[in-house]
């Protein structure tokens, strides 16, 4: 597997601070031009991509018009990269117009991969639409714009409401997975779910079904609210809220409230069986957002509701937390109050909060409205939870924002926030990228479980390293989740630019992964293949899945390490050894002979060049070390003459120290071919993928022993190997 990052045209005009740079703590501001000759333009969307921090915001014009059906066959977009690079690209479709006026209705979420989906209705007939979705690269290329969420509803298209619906994906797997979700008449919730194919880059494998609340058919009930979000897993959870009539007699007009939460575990045909985590009388629960966690310390899960009295003596909101595990069971709850009062210079500003911003890595941020004579503002305050407090802790560092226009806002992985927001003249011409890392000191792996590795981040290692050791605060149990060494190739000497190339890849239920002995289960080491850290003086980096380790207390999934942060480099060579040419035999497995047998004579060329290009890119050497002539042979050591099929590859020396040798080459393609599905070669399909892994790579004349062997020959060459 390869990863591509490449930087594009730069806008340095607009660039007012580099956006993403390693200046902590502090705030940054990017202004935005846009050319006005498609009409003023104002940012209505964004999302992050969260393994690149890539940011892509969609822009539309204000809407002018209602009922005129004809269709809009364009969308700008607008990503911005972490080296500040900006690429605009517009995503052009015919579009029907209702997903723009009366109120914009397309919404972008970000898939693996760094692919954008994009929801948008299609208009069936009169009043008749379907929530659909679309695939599309960054650069606006449509790949797919067929896919079905939701069944034929009806909809009035004048209307500035629609159908309660989300669409989660969870990315923190290898695949991913899509989740959408409706309710059509607030008694069920409809879903279906996707698995994100990232070799075809399609959503693949669609399931379905209808989720009923658990409540009996003779209760009157309604669902208030839900909301949906991904566990560490891979899977999804379901948090919903209904109310019924009061069980109270005499309170008989007032609601009684139940939350549930439900989770369709990864590869899980259905949801598990409902649990309630909190239930009140007398008021209304609205569930405002739910999380896999929101302190990489804490184990669990995480909801926020609020909570607003039925009773007319009793006006104000509450927020609470709740706290609670995979199988329901509740860790805590905690309170926070539905507003603060802000002391500044010559006066006290209170800030009501209305909406809550999980955070990755240490709490979360509660945002409100300023109650300022008047003025609409838009303020932060961050939250971390000590013990069983819920502490302030300080202003999320965005400034003021003005409620009369469009605001977008979330967080990256590292908590870096950022909003998205319009000119102040709201013009259209221009608008603003705003952010703010919040934390001053270094957060190391960027989870608080982790205490340690060996070898450290930005620690030099020798190409010989045997193994490596993740270190946790407390005991884990192994999981399913993998652990990958990459190593990252610069182009150009560029740090924007580069190549990842993954060396190996293990799951924590693999042979490779163990508990450190006398250690109490809180450390793990993982077995290096020989060919990983094979180059010299070259940068590496290593990930973990969430769901690597499991708490062991609580048999809850934990996170794992983003890439690029545990970032080592090997060091130089020390006394290397040159060596000449060396000529090496591999061997096709029995299926691998069917397949280049059933092949013409152009397919096996392509098949000898892509079998270069694979141990070329996977040891990795220069393709220009590695030769073949195209002949093969029958080895006969089966006692069929037919089978197998023997290939061979010359190995061509070096005179640079800094340069592999051909006995280091050998034995890494011996390696790479003796543990193909751990490493690379299992992603180059029809080529090292029909290697015998038993045989591995030999070196013709050295402790072979050759058995009954029959030359065939390619086309017309009649020389031997």
């Amino acid at each position: 597997m390869t990863r591509q990052i490449n930087s594009c045209i730069k806008i340095p005009i607009i660039l007012l601070l580099l956006y993403f740079s390693n200046i902590i703590y502090s705030y940054r501001t990017i202004k935005l031009y846009e050319d006005l000759s498609n009409g003023p333009l104002y940012p209505v969307d964004a999302i992050s991509f969260q393994d690149s921090s890539i940011l892509t915001i969609r822009l539309a014009s204000n809407c002018s018009h209602i009922g005129n059906s004809s269709p809009l066959n364009v969308f700008p977009i607008r990503s911005l990269y972490p080296n500040g690079t900006l690429i605009p690209a517009n995503v052009i479709y015919l579009f029907a117009d209702i997903n723009f006026c009366p109120i914009n209705r397309i919404s972008i979420l970000a898939l693996p991969d760094d692919f954008l989906f994009i929801s948008y209705l299609r208009q069936e007939q009169v009043n008749q639409v379907r929530i659909m979705g679309m695939i599309s690269q960054l650069d606006g290329t449509i790949i797919d714009s067929g896919i079905e969420l939701s069944d034929s509803i009806g909809f009035d298209i004048t209307s500035t409401t629609s159908y309660p619906s989300q669409i989660k994906i969870n990315n923190d797997v290898e695949d991913g997975e899509l989740l959408f979700t409706i309710t059509y008449d607030n008694l069920n919730i409809n879903w279906r779910r996707f698995e994100w194919d990232n070799k075809g880059n399609r959503l693949i494998n669609m399931t379905q079904g209808i989720f009923g609340p658990g409540i009996p058919s003779s209760e009157s009930y309604q669902i208030d609210s839900f909301q949906t979000f991904d566990t560490l897993d891979g899977g999804f959870g379901l948090a919903y809220s209904i109310s019924l009539p009061s069980r109270s007699a005499q309170q008989s007009t007032f609601s009684h409230s139940i939350v549930y939460i439900t989770f369709l575990h990864k590869s899980a045909p259905a949801w598990t069986s409902p649990t309630i985590i909190y239930e009140i009388s007398g008021a209304i629960v609205t569930i405002k957002s739910c999380a896999s966690s929101i302190d990489t310390s804490l184990a669990g899960n995480t909801c926020f509701i609020i909570i607003t009295p039925q009773s007319p003596q009793q006006l104000q909101y509450s927020w609470r937390i709740i706290k609670f595990l995979s199988v329901g069971s509740i860790l805590s709850y905690q309170n926070i109050l539905n507003s603060e009062i802000r002391f500044e210079k010559n006066r006290n500003v209170v800030l009501i909060y209305t909406d809550v911003l999980p955070l990755n890595y240490d709490g979360f941020c509660m945002i409100g409205i300023r109650q300022d004579n008047f003025i609409t503002n838009l303020q932060g305050s961050l939250y971390n939870i000590t013990g069983d407090q819920v502490v302030k802790v300080d202003d999320w560092g965005i400034p003021l924002i003005s409620l009369t226009s469009r605001v977008k806002y979330n967080a990256f992985n590292n908590d870096t926030i950022w909003a998205v927001i319009p000119g102040e003249d709201n013009s259209g011409t221009f608008w603003y990228i705003l952010s703010n890392d919040l934390y001053r000191g270094n957060i190391g792996y960027e989870n608080k479980q982790i205490l340690n590795t060996i070898p450290s981040i930005n620690a030099t290692i020798p190409t010989d390293i045997k193994t490596i050791t993740i270190m946790y605060r407390e005991p884990i149990v192994l999981s399913t989740g993998f652990i990958s060494i990459y190593q990252r190739s610069y182009n150009n000497n560029d740090p924007t630019n580069y190549t990842d190339f993954l060396r190996q890849k293990f799951s924590a239920s693999s042979q490779y992964v163990n508990y450190v002995n006398g250690t109490s289960n809180t450390e793990v080491v993982v077995q290096i293949l020989s060919s990983t850290f094979s180059r010299f003086n070259s940068n590496y980096y290593i990930t973990i899945e969430d769901d690597f380790v499991r708490n062991q207390d609580f048999n809850e999934p934990l996170k794992g390490i983003e890439s690029g942060i545990w970032m080592i480099k090997t060091n130089l060579p020390e006394n290397q050894q040159f060596t000449d040419n060396k000529d090496v035999l591999l061997r096709l497995d029995a299926y691998g002979t069917l397949r280049f047998q059933n092949m013409s004579s152009s397919e096996q060329d392509n098949f000898f060049d892509n079998l270069l290009l694979s141990f070329s890119q996977s040891v990795p050497v220069p393709l220009e070390r590695l030769y073949t002539s195209k002949r093969y042979q029958y080895d006969g050591s089966s006692g069929n003459d037919d089978l197998p099929i023997l290939i061979k590859i010359q190995l061509k020396a070096s005179r640079n120290k800094e340069n592999m040798n051909t006995e280091q080459i050998l034995n890494d393609m011996d390696t790479l071919v003796k543990n193909k599905y751990v490493t690379q070669l299992i992603n180059f399909g029809n080529s090292t993928d029909l290697l015998d892994s038993n045989y591995g790579v030999k070196e013709i004349g050295k402790k072979r022993k050759y058995g009954r062997e029959k030359l065939f020959i390619k086309q017309t060459n009649y020389h031997l190997f």
